[in-house]
């Protein structure tokens, strides 16, 4: 039997549903698979900043969704880069400027408040999604304090300034890493003062399984359908997708359209065609001692400046109350799998431990270790001065249908959405720009 449905979105993230009730709300029947092969992994949900948190509320508000649930939490976070050198940031605006003023020495003396800075921003990530004007720099002088503005905008001359010291360069690269998952060289105008924002905002984690929860419950309570499946066949006609085949044996699906939303390149016989990416191999340490208070909610980032856009940029470790998460990024490719290097990794690792975070690494037990792909885009061209693309917002990439020995077919009518087109906006605006465009 062939069950007709508008929009099938497969996605095993909070995103999918609400795309979902998007999609509902534009009259389409939808019905979401939930696949953990399209997983997004476990590093998305740290990898935020409270701006990416009122992009998503921008997006509830023009879904009109309240959630009765804890849409996240705010945490510390602090790199270490040139040695020994911290820097940290906070769910303070103001304490952030003055972090990123004190490290990098500029000479900016202003007073800012806390309340107003962040109801600023709220305007803008609303503003940006729904506005036409994809040049970012244009919704901060509309919105964003003056004195605000001419600071973003004197770390921008001193960031494509080739004479001033590198290291607020790589800071802002390391950023676009963490929050965007691009580690290219290569960043326009409009793309630092959105970065910048995000940096002052503060980092925070997104509640995934609780949020995903409620989204869930509104999508089934509009009328939408949720299977919890595998994807075993698709089958295509002139490129335009005819028939999906589920693990949970419901007949044949025939869909409209398809929206794809994980990190993987490749879906079966659908494939981005891309021919390098970054993973990251990641562990999860039970800590078999007394638990530390102090430890709860913060993420430490050890990397070297010319590391970045390297084989091995940057360690990440998320500090829990019970437990420790470690994220080892590398650039994928048929030399560089995770157990070439992870000897080395739990060698950092140890000496992370106990010079960093002065914490004894023989008081944690390994729990959980995987290689967990999280594709990251990254570009060759160098960092060239004054030959940024203003226009930030990246197209949708192209998926293909694997037609037989290097033969691929475009395909139609069948969306991804992932780390490799959020590579300039980060997910949730690209979420949110694409449930507004469709």
């Amino acid at each position: 039997m062939i069950k007709k449905t508008d929009e099938l979105i497969v996605s095993d993230s909070f995103y999918g549903p609400l795309l979902g009730i998007n999609s509902i709300n534009r009259g389409k029947s939808t019905l979401i698979v939930d696949d953990k092969n399209f997983s997004l992994g476990k590093f998305y949900t740290i990898s935020k900043s409270l701006f990416d948190v009122k992009t998503i509320e921008s997006i509830n508000k023009l879904n009109h969704v309240e959630l009765e649930v804890e849409l996240y939490r705010s945490i510390e976070l602090e790199l270490i880069f040139q040695g020994n050198k911290r820097i940290c940031f906070s769910n303070n605006i103001v304490n952030n400027l003055i972090e990123i003023n004190r490290k990098f020495g500029a000479n900016n003396n202003f007073s800012f408040d806390q309340d107003s800075l962040l109801s600023q921003i709220e305007i803008i990530s609303l503003n940006a999604l729904t506005s036409g004007n994809k040049d970012f720099t244009k919704f901060c002088e509309a919105y964003l304090d003056k004195k605000l503005n001419q600071i973003i905008e004197s770390y921008w001359k001193s960031f494509i300034d080739e004479s001033e010291d590198l290291s607020f360069r790589y800071l802002i690269l390391f950023f676009r890493s963490f929050y965007h998952w691009n580690f290219g060289l290569q960043i326009s105008r409009s793309e630092f003062y959105l970065l910048f924002l995000k940096i002052i905002s503060g980092p925070c984690e997104i509640y995934n399984n609780s949020i995903k929860s409620e989204y869930l419950n509104i999508f089934k309570g509009l009328g939408g359908t949720y299977k919890k499946a595998h994807i075993n066949d698709l089958i295509f006609d002139n490129g335009k997708p005819w028939s999906i085949e589920l693990s949970t044996y419901d007949g044949v699906l025939h869909p409209k359209r398809v929206l794809l939303l994980g990190n993987s390149s490749e879906y079966g016989a659908l494939s981005l065609k891309l021919d390098r990416f970054y993973s990251y191999y990641y562990e999860r340490y039970n800590n078999i001692s007394s638990p530390k208070e102090d430890l709860y909610n913060k993420v430490t980032v050890l990397f070297d400046e010319k590391a970045i856009s390297s084989s091995r940029p940057y360690l990440v470790v998320k500090e829990n109350e019970t437990d420790l998460e470690v994220f080892q990024f590398y650039r994928s490719g048929p030399t560089s799998k995770a157990d070439f290097f992870v000897k080395s990794v739990r060698s950092e690792l140890s000496d992370f431990f106990n010079n960093h975070l002065l914490l004894d690494i023989n008081k944690y037990k390994l729990l959980q270790v995987e290689e967990k792909v999280d594709l990251v885009g990254f570009d060759e061209a160098p960092l060239i001065t004054n030959s940024y693309d203003e226009n930030f917002v990246p197209k949708f990439p192209d998926i293909f249908y694997f037609n037989g020995p290097s033969s691929y077919i475009k395909t139609k009518n069948i969306t991804y959405l992932g780390q490799q087109n959020c590579n300039k906006e980060g997910l949730d605006s690209l979420i949110g720009r694409f449930s507004l465009e469709i």
